[in-house]
């Protein structure tokens, strides 16, 4: 639901999304971002209960969450490069920006300090 929310409000309409007209399985897509929340929330301290040290943990979150981050990433990029021919996407085609969109970086502290303008491969990221 999280994903149909975003793409519905990036994609479709994207400048003004009104709630009453959107179809009712994306209208409360927003909830789900939520719900996700909470249930990170569950599994973090979880995790961090089976966990003998802070170092631990980060190894712990660094190999959940990475390999998956680079993967779509990759794939966010492969997908827009090959079948993005109108240019809707521009910036989400340069490999500096699919690395940046993996440094976890701000985009305000980067463009400050960078003589060029660099932006995330999507806005999810």
């Amino acid at each position: 639901m999280v994903i149909i929310y975003h793409c519905y409000f990036r994609f479709l309409d994207t400048h003004y999304v009104d709630n009453v007209n959107m179809p009712i399985i994306f209208k409360y897509g927003y909830l789900s971002v939520e719900l996700f929340f909470i249930i990170s929330g569950f599994v973090i301290s979880l995790t961090l209960t089976k966990c003998t040290s802070f170092t631990e943990f980060i190894k712990k979150r660094f190999v959940r969450l990475i390999p998956g981050m680079v993967m779509c990433s990759a794939i966010t990029f492969l997908l827009i490069s090959l079948f993005d021919n109108n240019n809707f996407f521009a910036s989400s085609k340069s490999v500096l920006n699919l690395v940046i969109s993996n440094a976890f970086i701000s985009l305000i502290l980067l463009n400050s300090i960078l003589p060029i303008n660099v932006s995330y491969i999507d806005g999810a990221y």
